[in-house]
């Protein structure tokens, strides 16, 4: 419920504010699968991974976004860059 609020200015961190509060939770509901007595080799093998992965997600997400948020400023860049060469080709021609 608190994630939903979005307590931050920036959007970016009240994603990964929602990403830590999820791998919070699945650690502890597979925490819960691995104590089963006895422990299901089935369930034990997917909990491992699942407990692997989801840190992998949380460090793979911010830089994910920031990668991409790069690549939208480089395609601004560029648009810039054709808009000022438009402008001063159309400059020399009308002098």
């Amino acid at each position: 419920m608190y994630m939903m609020y979005a307590p931050f200015i920036d959007d970016g961190d009240d994603r990964l504010s929602q990403l830590a509060q999820l791998q919070v939770f699945v650690t502890l509901v597979a925490s819960l699968g691995l104590r089963t007595t006895p422990p299901d080799p089935f369930l034990s093998n997917l909990l491992n991974v699942l407990l692997v992965l989801v840190p992998l997600v949380g460090l793979l997400d911010p830089i994910y976004h920031e990668v991409k948020d790069c690549y939208a400023g480089a395609e601004n860049l560029k648009d810039k860059m054709k808009t000022r060469k438009q402008k001063t080709v159309v400059d020399h021609a009308t002098v």
